[in-house]
């Protein structure tokens, strides 16, 4: 009896004495609103992935665009300070912290969604060494859908020839001399200010993804779509910040950069996937207002993609030769 007693209070005092695992929430940033695909994608694939590898112990807590008071582009100095603890990081935003991020894929570089898998290496070593530099440490990528890359304009325009007599609205840099080169008046305008300046006339067409068009409404200010290439985007980087990292066990560590993995094959899966069947959602905004007509010709597209390859490799030089080596070796693979 006396026995029993000794080992049922020994039990409690090493109950009180060791320490429930804490819970670890984790700020994370992705520069999308709460109803993009790609929110739920990266909720699905890694924020989801997290908990369940660590039964709980680690948490995900995912911020969208404008959610945590800052600039998209400001995300990597936030990873830095530690002020943020992941950050889901599209090269695209980041031109003055990050510009060979920014370069290493362009419309244009990538043609075929078949091909995206063949390129996934050297994304992540650039990645991994780009991250490091802001005391970020790279877990994994998540790959954004494929989507239509379309003109909306007022009246049908079918040809470079009849776009040459417009004025086009793009959103980046290299489109913006890409189109400038083939002898289209092309200005960037912002998402924010793109409905306004179409009603206006400000512009008379518009580069933009077919699948979100309805959702700006130009279906009233521009409902003629011409397709002229897939829009393949670079991944979006998942990065924790090292700040964030230390505090973690080597267990939960290992789980982050499991679902890292999960993400990237799983989102890579699902924008494959998208691409091969696209009736559904051009019909879908055909029901809403948009005409989709006949596509660009073989030539026309020939001589954009060569063209918008040829600026890749200029602004790439201009930039320096650590974001052009970046470049060429996306450049050379042959998938």
């Amino acid at each position: 009896m006396q026995n029993k007693t000794i080992m049922a209070v020994l039990a409690s005092v090493i109950m009180v004495a060791s320490p429930a695992i804490a819970e670890t929430t984790l700020r994370a940033f992705i520069p999308v609103t709460e109803t993009r695909p790609e929110a739920r994608m990266f909720n699905e694939t890694f924020a989801d992935k997290v908990a369940e590898l660590t039964n709980g112990e680690v948490t995900v807590q995912t911020f969208y665009a404008g959610g945590l008071g800052f600039e998209v582009r400001d995300l990597l100095r936030h990873l830095k300070r530690g002020t943020v603890d992941i950050g889901n990081i599209l090269g695209a935003y980041y031109s003055r912290d990050a510009e060979s991020l920014t370069l290493m894929l362009v419309d244009g570089g990538i043609t075929r969604s078949e091909d995206i898998t063949a390129y996934r290496d050297v994304f992540a070593e650039e990645f991994e060494k780009s991250l490091e530099r802001w005391d970020t440490v790279f877990v994994g990528t998540t790959q954004p859908l494929v989507l239509d890359h379309s003109i909306f304009c007022k009246q049908p325009v079918t040809s470079l020839d009849q776009l040459k007599a417009m004025k086009l609205r793009v959103w980046t840099k290299h489109q913006l001399e890409s189109f400038q080169s083939l002898g289209v008046a092309a200005q960037m305008i912002s998402q924010e200010d793109l409905y306004i300046a179409l009603q206006t006339g400000v512009v008379d067409c518009a580069v933009y993804l077919g699948e979100v068009a309805t959702l700006m409404g130009l279906q009233e200010v521009a409902p003629y779509e011409t397709y002229f290439l897939p829009y393949i985007s670079a991944p979006a980087a998942i990065g924790v910040s090292e700040k964030a990292w230390n505090q973690l066990t080597e267990a939960q560590q290992a789980a982050l950069r499991e679902a890292g993995q999960n993400a990237t094959e799983e989102t890579t899966r699902m924008a494959i996937e998208f691409s091969q069947d696209k009736a559904a959602s051009r019909a879908e905004r055909e029901a809403k207002g948009i005409v989709i007509t006949e596509g660009f010709s073989e030539a026309d597209r020939t001589a954009l993609v060569e063209t918008m390859q040829a600026t890749w490799r200029a602004m790439a030089e201009d930039a320096g030769s650590e974001t052009l080596q970046v470049v060429e070796r996306v450049m050379e693979i042959d998938p």
